[in-house]
């Protein structure tokens, strides 16, 4: 589906279905349980400026549930690819990786999958049916990744609700620092590689 514009995503980013479904999106993803989910890398290495996606610089090896060897270059909080996030980034005119970028382009993507008025009206099973071609981790999906448990999405995506609701619309680095624990990272250049990160 074609999207709409930047305005339209930033203004219901307070929404608290829309955070629920962010929260379902980052739970599934497994970057909701780091510090700050929207510095995490593929492999769970960590980025340190948000100035653009890392892309090859922080490509790494995984190995699928067939046993196939395959790459990501997946980052951020809901792990967008670099062609995907460069594509949706131009769409959008987001300029930084910066974390209400990422939210941005994240809603974008839940509206270009018809998913839109799912998330706005607290459908969550619909949210994932049409979500899960975009979000490898989500339940359901069919590319041979592992995928987590609906009761893990509808937990992540209540307990964002509640957040959310009880807070009331709020600036972006205000949200993003009670809901997530966000602190901006520091603005030394490149990637590092968390001590004894887990590999996916």
């Amino acid at each position: 589906m074609p999207i709409r514009d930047r305005d339209f995503y930033e203004g219901i980013l307070d929404d608290p279905n829309v955070q629920g479904a962010l929260a379902a999106i980052k739970a599934a993803e497994g970057t909701a349980w780091r510090a700050d989910p929207y510095s995490v890398g593929f492999g769970f290495t960590t980025l340190t400026n948000f100035d653009a996606h890392p892309g090859q610089s922080l490509s790494r090896g995984f190995t699928d549930t067939k046993g196939r060897r395959n790459k990501s270059n997946a980052a951020g909080a809901f792990q967008f690819m670099e062609a995907t996030w460069n594509e949706i980034a131009d769409k959008l005119g987001l300029t930084d990786f910066s974390p209400r970028s990422q939210e941005i382009a994240a809603v974008a993507k839940i509206d270009q999958r018809g998913a839109l008025d799912e998330v706005l009206a607290g459908d969550i099973e619909g949210f994932v049916q049409k979500t899960n071609k975009e979000w490898a981790s989500l339940p359901g999906a069919k590319y041979d990744q592992p995928t987590v448990a609906m009761s893990k999405i509808k937990d992540a995506w209540a307990g964002a609700r509640e957040v959310t609701a009880r807070r009331g619309p709020s600036p972006a680095d205000a949200r993003l620092g009670d809901a997530w624990g966000y602190q901006d990272p520091t603005t030394t250049a490149g990637v590092r590689m968390a001590d004894n990160a887990p590999l996916p």
